[in-house]
């Protein structure tokens, strides 16, 4: 009588290659990871230079680069402005990214825009408003557009939460308001810290950023040459003190990216605050969910990549358009 001779793996052989496949993962899922990431990275760089195309052509279209902003009802009085005028008198809290929106191809979602009515109701902080509102975005054809969704404005390696409260009162459109969710920006103009009424009209020239509330920079204006000046950057989701801006209106203290205000990648306020990688510490500091640094768009169309250990001389040079101070290799 013939015996029939079963085949197969002995438990220790199982084991073997259970722990050779685990390795073999363990070694794939980092590349994987990479790989990802650096398609993820290319997507933002991406996005920043059709940014810079956009500034060029409502250059070219309109002699003059866009303001960041106009119009805001949350700004601190002036005293460089006359009497009337220290805060602005009629509230539209804009935000310029929306003018870009014809050289993005997205003119049809332009048009829909009301240029000459408030886009949110926000009223004030310290001290509030003096003014009144153009209007209110709920009756004005505002809020069918204000929580319009663009991943142009997306940083695809951030996985913060994009969007703000709709109703919140420093940074939502406004009590009221049904619709969407407003998108916060991955990218936003260079412009100083100051929430001071239309503080780009009245600062310096020698410390003037290239966008501000109400700003009318030219090229010709940024004497610094726009290779060695900054125009767009980067900011995360997240901030701990503030909030990021949607990209079709401002609210409390959204003026902008301010790459001079700390360093790069700074996700802590004060030493009292527990930092998180992808929460920046404040508002209109900038940094990213990449490895190391930030996209920048300078004022000719470049894209670099700063590193977050750059120099604060340096990043301060960047952000000027005129104080005649060299940049050099960053």
């Amino acid at each position: 009588m013939s015996r029939t001779r079963r085949t197969g793996f002995t438990l220790i052989e199982l084991l073997v290659v259970i722990a050779i496949i685990a390795v073999l993962i363990a070694l794939l899922l980092p590349a994987v990871q990479q790989a990802r990431e650096a398609a993820r990275r290319t997507q933002c760089r991406n996005n920043l230079k059709q940014l810079g195309l956009a500034l060029h052509n409502y250059h070219d279209t309109h002699g003059v680069l866009p303001y960041s902003g106009i119009g805001y009802t949350w700004t601190s009085a002036n005293s460089a402005l006359p009497t009337g005028f220290q805060q602005n008198p009629i509230g539209l809290n804009h935000n310029g990214l929306v003018m870009l929106l014809p050289h993005l191809d997205q003119a049809p979602l332009y048009s829909k825009f009301n240029f000459s009515g408030a886009m949110t109701l926000y009223s004030g902080h310290s001290p509030a408003m003096t003014g009144t509102f153009a209007g209110s975005p709920l009756t004005n054809g505002n809020a069918a557009v204000v929580g319009s969704y663009l991943a142009a404005f997306a940083c695809p390696s951030d996985n913060g939460n994009p969007f703000h409260s709709a109703t919140s009162f420093h940074y939502g459109v406004g009590t009221g308001y049904t619709g969407p969710a407003p998108q916060k920006t991955s990218y936003d103009f260079s412009t100083s810290s100051s929430y001071v009424t239309r503080a780009w009209q009245t600062d310096a020239v020698n410390t003037r950023y290239m966008f501000g509330e109400g700003s009318k920079t030219k090229f010709s204006a940024i004497s610094d040459g726009t290779s060695n000046t900054v125009a767009m950057t980067e900011g995360t989701y997240e901030v701990y003190n503030g909030t990021r801006s949607a990209w079709t209106y401002r609210g409390w203290v959204q003026v902008g990216h301010n790459i001079a205000a700390t360093n790069i990648n700074r996700w802590y306020y004060n030493s009292s605050v527990t930092p998180i990688p992808g929460r920046l510490g404040s508002w209109a500091w900038t940094g990213s969910l990449h490895t190391g640094g930030m996209h920048i768009l300078m004022g000719d169309g470049a894209i670099r990549f700063v590193n977050e250990n750059t120099d604060f001389t340096v990043l301060d040079r960047l952000a000027k358009i005129a104080d005649n101070q060299s940049v050099g290799e960053f």
